[in-house]
Order: structure tokens, then C-alpha cells, then sequence
């Protein structure tokens, strides 16, 4: 700590500075008093002396930080950097690529080129042409993780490209720098575009929604309007993404601001009671203190009253359509919990929380039981 602890007491003891600065004042005060009068040369020696110090201590701080150099020819044209340089996980390993986006590079329409990052500073690039017209780029495209797969996704807004009013395109990250096209009509006015919009998770449901702001739109002053990420329908599987927690959590921890550490999509929630040295399936090297949020879809053909059953060790929560509905949280052993949700006829979003403490089993399963049917296994390609 250089010469922050050169000062000593009579005993030898060290002082903090704020220690030692009560010390000389509570000195200087005595000293006053005894001798009847201010002095200011010793206050003004005192002072420069601390100061002194301070600087010695900034400097020995600003030594400790160091930047080892890294660099790389990649050979690209300038091209690229017509667009601003957007960053992100594109392939879910936990290090920051760089993201390009631009027209006719490789080939008619948009392209996309990634550089990922192989975790000591140096890229391998992947490229792929998608064809979006040049009037993708009208808006700043943003990032984010549309389908909770753990991978950063492209975002592109703008008007009247596939039907009138406001259009979104997503580019679904592949996970190796390839990209699936997924677009919708949304129909809003062009005044959405007035001021800039932005891209964030404002459920905490894991996946990231469109935010537009503006004024007087349908109503007086200040106007939000939300275009929330959902997963889409034909997701036969739950997609699952995994995140280490610190260790005593006694419920299911707030994930928006963690990265995960691992995804993988399961067919269903059957993991029976096992010894937690089994480990849970597909989570490789983790058998205690991690969670997993696993987000998926599924239709029904009925309307009426759904019930479900989450059993788990330990804690857990199953959400239909962002409503709570069974709630097993906390550290326990294997232990079944219920929830009863009205639900109409048509496709509806799930997702389930499950978190894994310490030993000794592990254990996540999800029944349902429809109205006038038998409790079930519930899995998104069966119902």
C-alpha cells in the first residue's frame, strides 16, 4: 500500500489515514490551547503532508493497472464501419463479439459480419448475406436476447416494409455466427420513431422487449408504448439457460443483471429425485448452487381450468403468461406444489424458474391435468 502505513504510534501500531488525520487534529488542537494562540504554519505543514501522501497513494493505484497489447489484421474494407459496431454474445461462450452490419458487401442486401472473440484478443470472423433492403438501416439496430436462449440477437425496426405502419426483424443468433429471419407487423405510426427506442428486458421474463417513447400519442404528454418478446409457437421444446448463484441463496435469485453460463433445450420436465451428485441433465460439471430459467410455449384447443404440479428440490416457479401460478420456491427437499390457472383456447407462454443449493438430491418435474382429464407429464410438443 506504499506509504499509507509509514506512520506509527509510540507502541508501533499502524493508523488508517482518517485515523491519523483525527490524530493531528486532535495534536493541533492541544497544541493551540496550550500555547495560546492559531498555528497556522504547522496546519499548513500538516496539510501539504497529507496531500503529499494522497498523491503518492493515486500513483502506486494507477501502477497496479496494466493493458497487455493485443491486435489483429482482420482485413475488411471500411465498409463496415459505415454502420455503428454493435457487441454482444453471439454464440453463448460468455465473451463479447463484435457485430457489423451493412449492404452489398458479399453479396445483394443486408450482411451481417461477426468477428468472435477467442478469449485472448484475437477473432474469427463468420459472415452471412440476408437480403433486407438498405432501409433496415433507417433506425439504429439493437441488440438483445429476443427468444431467452442465452445468444445475442439483431433488432431492426422501421415503416411499411412488409405491411403498413411499424415493422420489427429479428435476426435469431444460430450460435456460430449465422442468423434465422424472423419479422413482424406491428402497425404503429411513424411518430414511434421520433425519439430513439431502446431494447431491454422489462418483464425480467429473460427475453428482451422493444421500448418506444414519444409524446401525445394516445393521450396527453408522454406516451410508452412496449412491444414484448414472445416465444413463438412452434417451439416443440423448453430452452433453458443456465446461471451460477452464490452460495446460502434461499430463493430463486434475480437473473437480469447475471450472464449465463451454459443453454440447453429440453423435450420436458421430467428429472426424478436423484442423488445431487448425479448432477441435473445436460448441466455438465454443477451440482449445487445454479439455476436454470426455462422458457417455452404451447397451445390448447379448450378453454377451461388447467391444473398444474411443480416438483422440485429445491426451489421453483412455473408462470403461465407472466402470472405466477405454482409457487415451490425456497430450499427444501423433493416436494410437489399447485397452481389452477383459467386459460383460454390458443397458444400461451411458460416459463419456469428452478434453482439447485446445496446436496443432497436434485429434482424438477411438471404435471398438468386439463379439465375432465388425468394429471400428465406436461411437455410443449404434446399439448
Amino acid at each position: 500500500m506504499g506509504r499509507i502505513h509509514k506512520h506509527t504510534i509510540s507502541q508501533g501500531s499502524m493508523l488508517s489515514d482518517k485515523t491519523l488525520g483525527i490524530v493531528r487534529l486532535l495534536l493541533l488542537a492541544t497544541t493551540f490551547i496550550a500555547c495560546g494562540g492559531p498555528l497556522e504554519e504547522q496546519s499548513r505543514s500538516e496539510g501539504e503532508q497529507q496531500s503529499q501522501d494522497l498523491e503518492a497513494i493515486t500513483a502506486a493505484s494507477w501502477k497496479e493497472v496494466e493493458w497487455v497489447p493485443r491486435s489483429q489484421v482482420l482485413g475488411d474494407g471500411s465498409g463496415v464501419h459505415t454502420h455503428p459496431l454493435l457487441t454482444g454474445d453471439v454464440n453463448g461462450d460468455g465473451l463479447t463479439d463484435l457485430l457489423f452490419i451493412g449492404q452489398d458487401w458479399s453479396g445483394p442486401g443486408l450482411n451481417i459480419r461477426v468477428k468472435l472473440s477467442n478469449g485472448d484478443g484475437t477473432w474469427t470472423s463468420r459472415s452471412q448475406v440476408l437480403g433486407d433492403g438498405s432501409g433496415v438501416h433507417t433506425y439504429p439496430a439493437r441488440v438483445g436476447d429476443v427468444n431467452g436462449d442465452g445468444l445475442t440477437d439483431l433488432i431492426f425496426v422501421g415503416q411499411g416494409w412488409n405491411g403498413p405502419g411499424l415493422n420489427v426483424r429479428v435476426k435469431l443468433s444460430n450460435g456460430d455466427g449465422t442468423w434465422t429471419s424472423r419479422s413482424q407487423v406491428l402497425g404503429d405510426g411513424s411518430g414511434v420513431h421520433e425519439n430513439s427506442s431502446h431494447a431491454a428486458d422489462v418483464n425480467g421474463d429473460g427475453r428482451t422487449d422493444i421500448i418506444f417513447v414519444g409524446q401525445g400519442w394516445s393521450g396527453t404528454g408522454l406516451n410508452v408504448r412496449t412491444k414484448l418478446s414472445q416465444v413463438p409457437a412452434t417451439a416443440c421444446a423448453l430452452n433453458g439457460r443456465v446461471y451460477d448463484i452464490p452460495v446460502d441463496t434461499q430463493q430463486f435469485p434475480r437473473l437480469s443483471e447475471q450472464k449465463p453460463v451454459q443453454v440447453l433445450s429440453l423435450p420436458q420436465l421430467d428429472v426424478s429425485a436423484r442423488p445431487y451428485t448425479d448432477g441435473f441433465p445436460g448441466v455438465p460439471n454443477r451440482t449445487e448452487w445454479f439455476a436454470i430459467r426455462f422458457i417455452g410455449s404451447f397451445s390448447i384447443p379448450t378453454a377451461g381450468s388447467y391444473r398444474f404440479r411443480l416438483h422440485s428440490d429445491d426451489g421453483s416457479r412455473l408462470y403461465i403468461d407472466d402470472q405466477l401460478v405454482v409457487d415451490n420456491d425456497g430450499l427444501h427437499s423433493p416436494r410437489s406444489a399447485l397452481g389452477t390457472v383459467s386459460l383460454a383456447a390458443g397458444t400461451h407462454h411458460l416459463r419456469v424458474d428452478y434453482y439447485q443449493g446445496p446436496r443432497e438430491e436434485i429434482a424438477l418435474q411438471l404435471f398438468w391435468t386439463p379439465p375432465g382429464g388425468q394429471e400428465t407429464y406436461w411437455a410443449p410438443c404434446d399439448s
